[in-house]
């Protein structure tokens, strides 16, 4: 498995997930598979959580945990 590596963030509008949270863009479900998967690479134990509407079943939200 190849894991990424740390390394400063470039200059311009490349979408690192540091730019992209700090933009407020992406939506939460990407972001938080992007955190979930670094901080499974720094060795913490992750996962996601969909919060769910149980009359509907549709995920208004979702969250690394």
């Amino acid at each position: 498995m190849q894991q990424v590596e740390k390394g400063a963030a470039p200059k311009g509008s490349i979408l690192w997930p540091y730019t992209i949270w700090q933009s407020k863009k992406g939506k939460c479900d990407q972001q938080s598979w992007v955190l979930c998967e670094l901080a499974y690479q720094l060795g913490y134990e992750t996962q996601i959580v969909y919060l769910r509407d149980p009359n509907t079943l549709i995920s208004p939200h979702t969250i690394c945990e």
